[in-house]
């Protein structure tokens, strides 16, 4: 196969992965696009497919051996992203990927702090029952899950590994807030 053949295989497949076209990427990969192709930007297939959403296109990719912690130029990959917009089927495929949850991303977090930050309960519940990943871990910022889930009471219940939680979140703290923004 000449390098052009290949490059125009790696272009479809990029485009298919973006538009979530599970068919071209399969034929893509066919035609000999490498898996693990990426964007001018450096932007994997991968997570081309997983900022649309696109979960059937990422497993097609992950199927053809693509490389599930393969990260973009910000540092993200399915499953930090994932957690961040709270994609709790892609994290799911990543995680049966066998994702590594100790990578991190930009702001040196793994993929449970964005979540908690967000309000992503059942996406932090099922990276903290599921995985290996650390309850613990603290970014750059000096911030751990629990810290960002102050910010959101009902990821409270969720990074505290407890099932005797009450059932409804409490009224969101000032004393934490101004604790560790100095204020």
């Amino acid at each position: 196969m000449g390098v052009s053949h290949a490059a125009d295989a790696d272009q479809r497949l990029l485009a298919a992965a973006a538009a979530g076209d599970v068919a071209e990427v399969k034929a893509a990969l066919a035609n000999g696009a490498n898996a693990d192709a990426r964007d001018p930007e450096g932007t994997p297939a991968t997570m081309l497919a997983t900022r649309g959403h696109h979960t059937e296109a990422l497993r097609a990719l992950l199927d053809a051996g693509a490389d599930v912690d393969a990260q973009d130029a910000t540092l993200d990959n399915p499953l930090l992203y994932s957690g961040r917009e709270g994609f709790l089927d892609i994290i799911r495929l990543a995680n049966e990927a066998e994702a590594d949850p100790t990578i991190t991303n930009r702001y040196g977090g793994v993929a449970h702090i964005p979540a908690s930050e967000r309000g992503h309960v059942e996406v932090v519940r099922y990276l903290l029952n599921e995985t290996d990943i650390d309850v613990d871990h603290v970014n750059k910022l000096g911030w751990t899950a629990l810290l960002e889930a102050i910010r959101c009471p009902m990821a409270v219940h969720a990074t505290s590994r407890s099932s005797s939680c009450c059932s409804r979140p409490a009224p969101i703290p000032t004393w934490p807030m101004a604790t560790v923004c100095g204020r």
